[in-house]
Formats: structure tokens, C-alpha cells, sequence
């Protein structure tokens, strides 16, 4: 009978440890997914502030070289006598006035 009192005990005991392992191992899973979660989330922040960033320097970029290229094709303009033209087309006027005047 006394054997009989200390098995359910130990059982119990047994049980309990398992169980607390589980909970252990449970807890362990959820903390591990919520991190993952976490850092998945900051992954994708990261990436699309990252793609924000290369896609304005792109249009930056894209801005500027037709901006280069606007003044590029001014500079070499044949016909440098509007008046939006002139800025760029200063050295070209100036030239031009002088071979007329030589």
C-alpha cells in the first residue's frame, strides 16, 4: 500500500517535469517566432526604406542628366538667339559676336 501512495507521487512528479519542459520548450518556440517576427518586420522596413532611398536618387540621377543634357544640346546649338538660351549659351554668343565683328 505504501508503494501504491508513492508511484502516483513520482508519476505526478514526473508528469510535472515533462509538462514544465514543454512549457519551457513552448515559451522558448514563441519567444524565438515572436523574434523572427520582429526582425522579419524590421527586414521589410529596412528593405523598403532602402528601396525608397535608390528609387529617389534614381529619379535624382535621371533629373540631373536630362539637366546635364538640356544644357549639353544648348551649348552646342547652332542658333543661340532665344533668350532661355543665353545663360548657357554665353561662351557661343560671345564667340559668335566676334568672328561677326572680325
Amino acid at each position: 500500500s505504501a508503494e501504491e501512495q508513492e508511484k502516483p507521487v513520482w508519476t505526478n512528479a514526473e508528469n510535472l517535469l515533462i509538462y514544465l519542459m514543454q512549457q519551457v520548450d513552448k515559451t522558448e518556440n514563441t519567444l524565438k517566432a515572436d523574434k523572427s517576427e520582429k526582425l522579419g518586420a524590421q527586414l521589410d522596413d529596412l528593405v523598403a526604406a532602402t528601396d525608397d532611398i535608390s528609387t529617389k536618387l534614381r529619379q535624382d540621377l535621371f533629373v540631373e542628366i536630362e539637366k546635364a543634357e538640356d544644357a549639353y544640346s544648348l551649348w552646342h546649338k547652332t542658333d543661340c538667339t532665344d533668350r532661355d538660351a543665353e545663360k548657357s549659351c554665353g561662351l557661343v554668343l560671345r564667340l559668335e559676336s566676334a568672328e561677326a565683328e572680325a
